[in-house]
């Protein structure tokens, strides 16, 4: 390990190296190469370049740099908005796992550092959010902000506690639903901010605030949260619209344990084959091979369709396969549309959080 004399003359020979630089795409891996280089450490070791999400609203991205639990970086070329490049960096964080999303964000485009600590000067599993912003040329000044990289123990600047807003500043102006997805817009403090939450997300009071903060960048004095009030938050003092929403939502996870019962059945009678190559039909007939259930799309919807008496629709059968961690591939000569379920599993499916959203 590295002590701070020698990180900090690293740091100012990195400035050095560094200073004028401007495209993103041209240079930006061979910048945090370096910039990991100045702790001494390899940044292959930590992190990865190009972490493919999923994003809410069926969109993919991709994190410039991601260490999975600790940082997440959104880099651009110079002289670019530095909002806006936290705000898409916050939306990745709908495609992580809760052990995966970072304590620490930083937005750059090489001249400017913006240093986000989520986790802030109020300590673990609080909400606090520490901001600091200083040139590259400044960022031997700051380099102990980066402690957890070098392996030292986490150090928080100088400087007054952040004033929280008061929470009769936070105003719900509007939800809107689109399948699986909920825009929710606020007026907070005079700001107006847009936040997107999946339909489990939502109920989450911890979750919603998370977003808030992250969204003005500003402790929230919420009472809600925590162990006192929490189930009541959301659809009792922020948005009374979602005890309809709420209402609906129950209709609708009933219904998805109706098809989940009717997916059982039909898989739970294969007709037995070494390959896809016999003669069955393959729009229709559910298969076993080995441990596997394979189910035809085609024969599946139409198995509910008929057992339902309406068409249950694509994509909610599709999302109610998705939670019970099926699998999607394409089989057979004629390469028809399958979802895999290993057959120990189909009697304990009722639990799988393999995400709720579009087919993959």
């Amino acid at each position: 390990m590295l002590d701070w004399n020698e990180i900090r003359t690293r740091a100012q020979q990195f400035a050095k190296e560094w200073v004028g630089e401007t495209r993103e795409r041209g240079e930006y891996q061979l910048f945090w190469e370096d910039f990991f280089n100045v702790f001494g450490i390899k940044r292959r070791s930590v992190a990865l370049y190009q972490k493919k999400v999923e994003i809410l609203g069926s969109r993919r991205g991709f994190v410039d740099l991601f260490w999975p639990g600790m940082l997440l970086v959104e880099h651009k070329s110079a002289g670019k908005d530095l909002d806006a490049a936290f705000t898409q960096a916050t939306d990745y964080f709908d495609g992580l796992k809760e052990e995966e999303k970072p304590r620490y964000v930083i937005v750059t485009d090489y001249n400017t550092f913006r240093f986000y600590d989520l986790e802030g000067e109020r300590g673990m599993g609080e909400f606090g959010i520490t901001q600091k912003e200083f040139t590259l040329e400044d960022l031997p000044g700051h380099i102990r902000l980066f402690a957890f990289i070098a392996g030292h123990e986490a150090y928080v600047e100088k400087g007054e506690s952040p004033a929280k807003i008061p929470w009769e500043d936070v105003k719900f102006i509007r939800g809107q639903e689109h399948g699986h997805v909920y825009r929710l817009e606020f007026e907070i403090a005079g700001q107006e901010i847009i936040i997107k939450c999946s339909d489990v997300e939502i109920f989450n009071a911890d979750f919603v605030l998370r977003k808030m903060q992250l969204a003005t960048r500003k402790l929230i004095d919420c009472p809600y949260t925590g162990k006192h009030g929490k189930q009541n938050w959301l659809p009792g003092a922020v948005f009374p619209w979602l005890e309809q929403i709420s209402t609906q939502h129950a209709k609708q996870e009933n219904r998805s344990d109706i098809i989940r019962d009717l997916i059982r059945d039909f898989a739970s009678k294969p007709i037995w084959k070494e390959s896809f190559d016999g003669a069955f039909n393959q729009t229709r007939d559910p298969v076993k091979e080995d441990s596997t259930i394979f189910m035809p799309f085609g024969g599946l919807k139409a198995f509910v369709r008929k057992a339902m008496g309406a068409d249950t629709g694509e994509r909610f059968l599709t999302t109610v396969l998705l939670r019970m961690n099926a699998r999607k591939i394409k089989k057979g000569t004629g390469r028809n549309i399958f979802y895999a379920l290993n057959y120990d599993q189909l009697e304990d499916t009722t639990t799988g959080d393999a995400g709720i959203g579009e087919e993959g």
